[in-house]
């Protein structure tokens, strides 16, 4: 059994659409992604059609990492868009920006 394993993500989805298609050919059975998926960069959504595209193709395991998790502490109505830094932007962007599909997948990793 081949296992791949992937982390930090960051929702750089044109890195993890070349990642897809050489993993196409190496025989990689299983592939398990450590989380921080899809904050960071502006196409989460992009992203997750990408992950999709693992899904069907290889047996794949999410873990969910901090990222993640700050996505479901961060508490919209509190946020004043003056006060975004580098962490809490990139946050509120990602959640404010994903589908409810995508984020109930990501409330159930």
């Amino acid at each position: 059994m081949k296992v791949a394993v992937l982390s930090d993500i960051h929702a750089n989805y044109i890195a993890l659409e070349a990642v897809y298609n050489y993993l196409l050919n190496q025989n990689i059975d299983h592939v398990l992604f450590l989380g921080d998926l899809v904050t960071d960069c502006p196409y989460p959504n992009k992203t997750f059609k990408v992950l999709k595209k693992f899904n069907k193709k290889f047996k794949t395991k999410y873990v969910k990492g901090n990222r993640e998790e700050y996505i479901f502490d961060l508490n919209m109505e509190m946020i004043v868009e003056e006060n975004l830094n580098s962490l809490n932007g990139s946050i509120y962007y990602t959640k404010k920006n994903l589908t409810k599909k995508n984020l109930l997948f990501l409330k159930n990793l």
